[in-house]
């Protein structure tokens, strides 16, 4: 009996140096060709900056590159006449060296006259590479198209909203 209790004793000892990470903003799932979950992509803030990091790539995926764009309302973003967005033209373009899975943190300035518990809109695009071929992304809430907003577009592009957290 004495056994198995200091073994229950040694294994919380050990277990309480163990750190999982606690994420503060928003973790989102990058959809694939509108159906395959490729990564996870972490949605933070400091005191200046929006700051996407994608991670958790899904085995066989990678990344190409990476298109965001932050605005205050729909309005912001480039948009075609027909209401899709235009990627080319968004606030930030990442390429990667051929194919990642560790692309650096992407940041872009948060828009003037924005402050704490206020809420901005960011369009997050991807080019990613899996098991069937080059897809597009999309950041998603819970992995569901259901759950971004849709630009007015044809596309299944969508933006969501993220509340400026305190730093």
């Amino acid at each position: 009996m004495k056994k198995i209790f200091y073994t229950f004793l040694t294994v919380l000892f050990i277990a309480s140096f163990i750190t999982l990470p606690v994420y503060a903003g928003d973790v989102v799932k990058l959809v694939a060709g509108q159906t395959e979950t490729a990564a996870h992509v972490l949605i933070e803030n400091d005191d200046d900056y929006v700051w996407v990091n994608f991670f958790d790539f899904q085995s066989g995926w990678c990344l190409q590159e990476a298109h965001i764009h932050v605005a205050t309302s729909l309005s912001g973003f480039p948009l075609t006449g027909s209401g899709n967005p235009k990627i080319g033209h968004f606030d930030l373009a990442y390429y990667a060296s051929g194919c990642t899975t560790a692309p650096p943190w992407l940041g872009l300035p948060i828009p003037d006259g924005i402050s704490e518990g206020e809420t901005i809109l960011i369009a997050i695009h991807a080019v990613v590479v899996g098991p069937s071929g080059e897809e597009t992304g999309w950041a998603v809430y819970c992995g569901d198209l259901a759950n971004g907003f849709p630009f007015r577009g044809n596309s299944w592009a969508v933006y969501h909203a993220y509340e400026i957290e305190p730093y």
